[in-house]
């Protein structure tokens, strides 16, 4: 059990590092960068919560499902709080970006989560002591989902509606930063095609 709940702390840790290093890189904002905080321990906290009201417990499968989410909780609010600063980018106050941005992705994103929990479906076809472990894994991997886009569709519209504000310096720097890796990508495909080329 110990190491279950070192495993969850360890890959939450580094989702959250690592995630918003790449937002703070690419939208130059640690207002933004803060929201992206609240993504994990938000969903991680629903999820126990969901389970105690279900008379469940937080056992090791438990815990590993938790963890093998934990790399897809992020995601949908990275793709709500991208779409709200781009938004603002576009002379929206934050109010008006986060509920234009926060409607725009609603749907797609409900179907991207909806998509993840159908692979968990037929864990619920098994039979024995499979379904008796594997079930309470992905319980917790579709509940944990479904609380992660909760979150993206409220509490991160509501924090940057109040919280970012629009900075002329840190949209030049994602603009800069957006064009030298489109460079650089541009450079890597150009030489690839350059070498299967010579081997033709």
């Amino acid at each position: 059990m110990k190491q279950a709940i070192s495993t969850v702390l360890r890959e939450g840790g580094i989702g959250i590092l690592l995630t918003a290093i790449m937002i703070w890189l690419f939208l130059g904002s640690m207002r933004a960068t803060a929201a992206v905080f609240l993504s994990i321990p938000l969903s991680v906290m629903i999820t126990f919560f969901v389970l105690h009201t279900g008379d469940l417990t937080i056992n090791s499968m438990v815990l590993s499902g938790l963890a093998l989410a934990f790399s897809r909780l992020i995601d949908d609010s990275v793709v709500v709080l991208e779409n709200i600063f781009r938004h603002i980018e576009l002379g929206e106050d934050p109010k008006t970006a986060a509920v234009n941005g926060a409607n725009e992705v609603a749907l797609p994103v409900l179907a991207i989560m909806l998509v993840a929990v159908v692979v968990f479906f037929p864990v619920t076809l098994l039979f024995g002591v499979s379904k008796f472990l594997f079930s309470a894994l992905a319980l917790a991997v579709v509940i944990a989902l479904c609380a992660s886009y909760f979150d993206a569709v409220t509490v991160v519209p509501l924090f940057c509606a109040y919280f970012l504000k629009s900075d002329a310096r840190s949209s030049g720097r994602r603009r800069r930063i957006e064009t030298n890796v489109e460079r650089a990508v541009s450079r890597r495909v150009q030489s690839q095609i350059r070498t299967h080329a010579g081997f033709l």
